[in-house]
Formats: C-alpha cells, sequence, structure tokens
C-alpha cells in the first residue's frame, strides 16, 4: 500500500492534549538548548500568552495527521496571522518517532503546501531547535528558508 497522509481537525480534548505535549516537549528543549531551569523555561513557553482562551483561542488550530492505515501519526498546530490571516506560524510539527525516516514528513508537507494554500495562506513560518538536525534537513527540502539564526556564547 502506497504511503499517504490526512489530517484531522483535533477536538476540544485533542486540542488540550496536544498543547499539553507540545509545552512539555517546547520545555525540556529549552532547558536542553539554552541550558535554563525549568522554570525559566517555562516562562519561555509562553502558553498562558499564546493561548488565552485555550481551545477557543481564535485562529489556532490543531490538526492530527493519519496515516494510510487510518493511524494518528503525529499533530500539527498552527496559528493564523497577518493582516488577512494569510501567514501561518507553526508551533509544534510533531511525528510519532517510529514514522519518522519513512517518508512521512514529506508527504506531510507536499499536502501541508495544498492545504493552505486553499485556506488562503501564502506563507508558513516555524521554529525548530539548531539540534534538531534531521527536521532541519525535511524542512529544507521541502523549501523552508532559514531566516534567522540565534546564538549564544557561555560566558
Amino acid at each position: 500500500m502506497d504511503k499517504k497522509v490526512s489530517f484531522k481537525l483535533a477536538n476540544q480534548k485533542e486540542f488540550e492534549d496536544v498543547v499539553i505535549f507540545s509545552t512539555e516537549q517546547f520545555i525540556k528543549k529549552t532547558q536542553e538548548n539554552l541550558g535554563v531551569s525549568r522554570e525559566e523555561a517555562e516562562k519561555k513557553s509562553q502558553i498562558n500568552r499564546i493561548l488565552p482562551d485555550g481551545y477557543k483561542t481564535p485562529n489556532h488550530e490543531i490538526y492530527l495527521i493519519y496515516n494510510e492505515n487510518n493511524f494518528k501519526i503525529g499533530h500539527f498546530w498552527v496559528h493564523y496571522k497577518g493582516e488577512r490571516l494569510n501567514e501561518a506560524f507553526g508551533y509544534d510539527i510533531y511525528l510519532i518517532p517510529e514514522f519518522r525516516n519513512k517518508g512521512y514528513g514529506k508527504l506531510l508537507f507536499s499536502d501541508v503546501k495544498s492545504f493552505f494554500a486553499g485556506k488562503g495562506i501564502d506563507t508558513l513560518n516555524i521554529h525548530v531547535f539548531s539540534d534538531n538536525l534531521i527536521a532541519r534537513k525535511l524542512y529544507t527540502s521541502v523549501g523552508f528558508k532559514e531566516k534567522s539564526l540565534y546564538m549564544s556564547l557561555k560566558i
């Protein structure tokens, strides 16, 4: 069977579960990459500012990603912005580890491009930690361009 991906808009429970998971992952990666305490990393997550009304916060959507066997293999959290809501920021793009490096990432972005173009989105921005070389390679291979690089020097 050929590989394929499909999306389903998350319901409130699924949305909340993804936000909890994504926030925890962000905190862990922030601690690892910036060498800060958990408390400092939690402050940087700014989840209450990002989603002040939780599930009902305008212009935030989470899509669950399914494979050809209708098995959930990940999620995609997006925030629509811009004057005409023509830009999107991907807060979290996640594939379950056992589905990575199997072609699903490229399939995902092929479908994401047409999906978001159909919603009038002309730009998708993302953040990726510098140590996530596999994700950076994937993003570059599907057309993302690096826009800035944050660096630090321990003194």
